[in-house]
């Protein structure tokens, strides 16, 4: 890994001042990635812990009511943020660099008054409809789905708040919150309730006390933002730029839609189909495989400003080199950690409860997927830094199709592991159709195979 970066930053050559450029942009990738990758470590542990507190604490049927009702809540902050936290990160970074400090300010007024607006309509809605529609019958699975709407607010201006320190290019300082303090707290909070009502800890009080986490965490946050946010900016005149910002943005609502469809539809439809208990267990095999792509996470979070600084430079060659060789980094640490939990799975699940070992084929089937995806590279995110969110629109939805349509049809027959082959096929599928669109919309290679001479200086 030090032998790749060495590499990596050799092959830009340097000025000073600015962080997308020369030894700023050495500085910027290196400790940024070093840091970014530290945190990410830190947060897998945490969430580790807390996973397999929650799994004891709660059991299969509670964890997994637990897990489809903030899967639920997830997916509809994707439609409350409407697709700004990506364009924020895209168009800060831009606008920071070329001191368009109006724009600046324009962009983040215009689309926090959007987010809030959207968040707070779609939380009373989800609300109403759930408390109207439930039966008595599922008494403790509507309770939960009610309190977890609570957070779509607080979830959404998280979101959009992280991405504007990482527009910043204070990447680090914007994860600390959620990846930190977030998990931490909540942690606390969780064996604070145990302490106090013993075993009685319900998922709906697990629910509940991760929406008092996701508030406190907002409020870090949004300190952190007031102290970053460049003097200029602030005194600046607004500039708004709505309709160019929405046209680009609902494209970006269309991808992070289908990502967290692609991510998180196995867990409801197995919950919906199959019940909670099912539901609980594959979800632990999901997160279980999700550790596999934490470096990936850990780049792309670094890369994303750089990427598209670099674009808007016409930087091709430096723009390769860094892409070939974070891939090759993001595999190298991905491999073992996904041959690990193939082979001694089983025990991986055990750490939870005897109830999860059923998912270990599940977790073997996920894993070689994930596995995959880290191997081609931040390949998503090059197209949605580089404008072409269209593309990247048009193949995540394939992949979205793919994945429902799997799901209804191997769910009912095989269960878990019906879900798991569902969403590995159409993992690999989107993986598959941005790597020959990004080579035939930008010329570049982003498989971590790379190009042959890759790492040289041209």
């Amino acid at each position: 890994m030090k032998e790749i970066w060495t590499e990596l930053t050799a092959l830009i050559p340097g000025k000073k001042r600015d962080p997308v450029q020369g030894d700023g942009l050495k500085t910027f990738l290196v400790q940024g990635s070093v840091a970014s990758f530290s945190l990410r470590i830190a947060s897998t542990g945490l969430g580790f812990i807390t996973s397999i507190f929650l799994a004891r604490l709660l059991r299969a049927e509670g964890y997994g009511i637990y897990s489809y009702a903030l899967s639920w809540a997830l997916l509809l902050s994707v439609f409350a943020v409407m697709g700004f936290d990506k364009l924020i990160v895209r168009y800060l970074a831009v606008y920071h660099t070329k001191r368009q400090w109006g724009h600046m300010h324009g962009m983040f007024k215009r689309t926090s008054q959007a987010v809030l607006f959207l968040s707070t309509v779609l939380a009373v809605a989800a609300v109403v409809i759930t408390w109207s529609l439930m039966t008595i019958e599922n008494t403790a699975m509507r309770n939960a789905l009610v309190i977890a709407f609570l957070v779509l607010p607080f979830y959404s201006f998280i979101r959009l708040k992280q991405s504007a320190l990482q527009g910043m290019h204070e990447v680090v300082k914007g994860q600390v919150p959620e990846m930190i303090f977030q998990p931490i707290l909540f942690l606390m909070l969780l064996m604070g309730a145990n302490f106090l009502r013993g075993r009685s800890i319900s998922a709906e009080h697990a629910v509940l006390l991760f929406v008092m986490t996701a508030a406190c965490t907002l409020a870090v946050l949004t300190f952190m933002v007031r102290r970053s946010f460049p003097g200029e900016a602030t005194a600046a005149e607004p500039v708004f730029e709505t309709g160019a910002w929405l046209k680009t943005a609902l494209p970006l609502l269309f991808i992070d839609s289908m990502y967290i469809i692609n991510s998180r539809t196995d867990i409801i439809m197995v919950g919906a189909m199959k019940g909670a208990v099912p539901a609980g267990i594959y979800n632990v095999a999901n997160r279980g495989a999700e550790f596999i792509t934490f470096v990936l996470v850990s780049v792309n979070m670094v890369l994303a400003p750089t990427i598209a600084a670099l674009h808007a430079q016409g930087d091709k060659e430096r723009l390769q080199n860094i892409l070939t060789l974070s891939a090759r980094a993001v595999l190298l640490f991905s491999l073992p950690v996904a041959l690990g939990l193939v082979i001694f799975g089983r025990y991986f699940l055990t750490i939870f409860g005897s109830e999860f070992i059923p998912g270990n084929r599940a977790l073997s089937i996920l894993s070689v997927a994930q596995l995959f995806n880290c191997a081609m590279g931040s390949v998503g995110l090059l197209l949605v830094m580089t404008g072409h969110q269209k593309q990247a629109a048009i193949g995540v939805a394939v992949s979205a199709v793919l994945n429902i349509t799997l799901n209804s049809l191997l769910i009912p027959v095989w269960g878990i592991e019906g879900a798991a082959v569902a969403t590995g096929v159409s993992m690999i599928t989107w993986n598959a159709i941005f790597v020959v669109w990004v080579y035939r919309k930008l010329g570049i290679h982003m498989t971590a195979l790379g190009r042959i001479g890759a790492w040289e200086k041209k």
